[in-house]
């Protein structure tokens, strides 16, 4: 089972687009969905795993999967490095 499906993500026409880094793919993610919740599908839908993202924001694997499962809160370096290297605004992760 997918991360996305095991959140109950799933693309359809009403959910509101969000671009992709690369600018090419459009992930489809309910609003609503906790930030732990929103940045596990939307990783899986541009193909980013918790390691590469953990690198990215200068954080450990543990640390990484720990943040995705909810077990810990994001602090502000998280959100603000997090948005930043994924292009998505800071409010979808608080």
């Amino acid at each position: 089972m997918t991360v996305a499906k095991a959140a109950g993500v799933a693309a359809s026409a009403s959910s509101p687009t969000r671009p992709a880094p690369e600018g090419g793919l459009i992930a489809r993610i309910p609003p609503s969905l906790p930030p732990h919740e929103f940045l596990a599908a939307h990783l899986e839908n541009i193909g980013m795993t918790a390691t590469e993202w953990g690198k990215l924001i200068g954080i450990d694997r543990s640390t990484a999967s720990r943040l995705l499962r909810g077990e810990r809160k994001f602090n502000t370096g998280h959100v603000r490095k997090t948005a930043e290297v994924l292009n998505l605004e800071a409010s979808l992760l608080i």
